[in-house]
């Protein structure tokens, strides 16, 4: 299920944080900011893509979760209708505070949102690694956040 509608926002500079500025759960300043608010809003979501001392495989090539800039929140069976749902409220919430909260990327349902090219709306997205048909690397069973 689509999104009725797009909303989009203007791209701010941000400052940029090295790998070596990641706190103790493997996160920039600015991807726990992003995480605390989303707890704060929806309380506890199953979530992943991050870890102590940071991660080094299991994602594509330049990946913001290698950085720790990313965060994927999973909403599972990805099949059933409320979980969807959940997913894109938590998706479409993070492009409506994208400017607030630093947010660059939102992949959700093969579906991609991205501030740079805002104003294009959720565009498709189409998986270049992996196997295109895994719901994981579709993003079918996850939303990926990302921060600048």
């Amino acid at each position: 299920q689509l999104p009725a509608e797009s909303i989009s926002c203007s791209l701010w500079p941000s400052t940029t944080e090295s790998s070596a500025d990641l706190n103790m759960i493997g996160l920039t300043t600015a991807a726990q900011f992003m995480w605390d608010n989303v707890d704060k809003r929806f309380g506890f979501i199953p979530f992943g893509g991050f870890g102590p001392g940071g991660v080094d495989s299991g994602h594509m090539n330049g990946s913001a979760h290698y950085k720790g800039k990313a965060i994927d929140f999973f909403f599972k069976p990805y099949k059933d209708k409320t979980q969807v749902a959940k997913g894109w409220t938590l998706a479409n919430w993070a492009v409506a505070n994208a400017d607030r909260l630093g947010i660059a990327t939102v992949i959700y349902q093969d579906r991609i949102w991205s501030r740079n090219s805002s104003f294009k709306g959720w565009e498709i997205f189409v998986p270049s690694y992996g196997d295109a048909k895994n719901p994981t690397i579709r993003h079918l069973d996850h939303v990926h956040v990302d921060v600048n």
